[in-house]
């Protein structure tokens, strides 16, 4: 069994934590250990999960492939949420998601997933131009746009995006719930492989 690598308050602290994240603070978080499991930090109860998920999030943590596959399945939850609300998202935001998994399975180029993102992204100016009452759609467009081109070190940024895009206002809590859970689910499978 492959155990994935510890985190440090030192660690945290390099990776430059919003200001009230302080060293004291990242310390209580820890509750007087000097190390987490990746598991263990998604489980700190009193730590917001657009904190926890900023930590674990990072290639230093989860391999590029994994937070690529994550990032699309945060942007596929957004556009299924938009179909939910009868408002079909442009098809180029799921062909930027579906060239994004091939391209983390090697079965797309660099120019094929920069194509896709274009697209994804012209879908997203088309979306909220065509009417402000059809910003989430734009939203999802966007995050789709995003998925396809995220960098590593981006994907915290777009599954907090696409995880508020998801969920909206009203329901962030839930959302993010079943994001913790899903990277659980990707942690756990590191673990065993």
């Amino acid at each position: 069994m492959k155990r994935l690598r510890r985190i440090t308050v030192a660690r945290i602290m390099s990776w430059s934590p919003c200001p009230g994240w302080t060293r004291e603070r990242v310390q209580a978080a820890f509750g007087g250990r000097r190390s987490l499991t990746p598991l263990e930090i998604l489980a700190l109860g009193d730590v917001p999960p657009t904190d926890r998920l900023w930590v674990i999030l990072r290639e230093e943590i989860i391999p590029s492939r994994e937070l690529r596959l994550i990032a699309c399945w945060f942007a596929e939850r957004a556009l299924r949420s938009e179909r939910a609300t009868g408002r079909e998202p442009d098809k180029r935001s799921w062909a930027a998601v579906a060239v994004s998994r091939r391209y983390a399975d090697g079965r797309a180029t660099a120019e094929e997933l920069s194509a896709a993102e274009a697209a994804a992204g012209v879908a997203a100016w088309d979306a909220s131009a065509a009417a402000w009452d059809a910003s989430a759609a734009a939203w999802a467009a966007g995050v789709a746009a995003w998925a396809a081109g995220v960098a590593a070190r981006d994907a915290a940024e777009a599954a907090s995006a696409a995880a508020w895009a998801a969920a909206g206002v009203a329901a962030w809590a839930a959302t993010y719930q079943k994001t913790i859970a899903h990277v659980r689910r990707v942690l756990r499978r590191l673990e065993v492989s």
